[in-house]
């Protein structure tokens, strides 16, 4: 490296310099070297905090590289968390819609289980009214009654091929039941010879009539 030093003199005092001794110049010229000295010195201090700038920046571009591949890095995983989040989400909304599915079928099974025991208790309401007309069978039911209020016991048609005592004397043998009642004219269930028949009619009553408190026989 070539350092050069100089110094500005005014035209004065380049006269006084000429009139000076030799040891004056030889003073002047070590000054002179310890001034280039100086300044070289700076000059090398100056190139050395140069060298150090240097190597820090190329440090911080390398940090800041790895920060950007750090951030790359980040950023994919978050793209990756929010992507798995919102799959959570789809699979929570799934969930939540086969849970609004089951208790639509509970409820739905609840009401199905109140029907059936409203049912359940119209049969056992019904159970017991059977049980109580077994027990305590109503001894004018299915009797037919006439228009003078007179119960019919026995109904005897002409003409019909049947043997008349017969059907009065067969003990256990009525015509008051709804089967024994659905193949029976319309004539049978009254005293108007008129109207068709095709049996002569009978009635239980016949078989309970020692016990039937009869007031009245037409």
């Amino acid at each position: 490296m070539i350092v050069g030093c100089w110094a500005s003199m005014s035209p004065k005092a380049k006269k006084l310099k000429h009139r000076s001794s030799g040891s004056s110049e030889s003073s002047e010229s070590d000054e002179d070297n310890e001034c280039c000295l100086l300044l070289e010195t700076r000059l090398q201090t100056l190139e050395g905090s140069v060298t150090t700038l240097e190597g820090s920046v190329t440090t911080l571009e390398g940090s800041v590289t790895t920060l950007q591949g750090s951030f790359d890095t980040l950023q994919g995983s978050f793209d990756d968390l929010e992507g798995t989040v919102l799959a959570l989400q789809g699979s929570v909304d799934a969930l939540q819609d086969s849970v609004d599915t089951f208790q639509g079928s509970v409820d739905t099974l609840q009401g199905s289980v109140t029907d059936l025991e409203g049912t359940v208790t119209d049969l056992e309401g019904t159970v017991t009214d059977l049980e109580d007309t077994v027990n305590n069978p109503d001894p004018l039911e299915g009797l037919v009654f006439l228009e003078d209020n007179c119960v019919l016991a026995f109904r005897a048609t002409a003409g019909i091929g049947q043997e008349v005592w017969a059907k009065y004397s067969a003990n256990g043998t009525n015509d008051d039941g709804p089967l024994a009642r659905s193949t029976l004219e319309c004539g049978c269930l009254t005293v108007d010879g008129s109207l068709p028949c095709n049996t002569h009619y009978r009635s239980r009553l016949l078989d309970d009539w020692p016990g039937a408190q009869i007031d009245t026989v037409s």
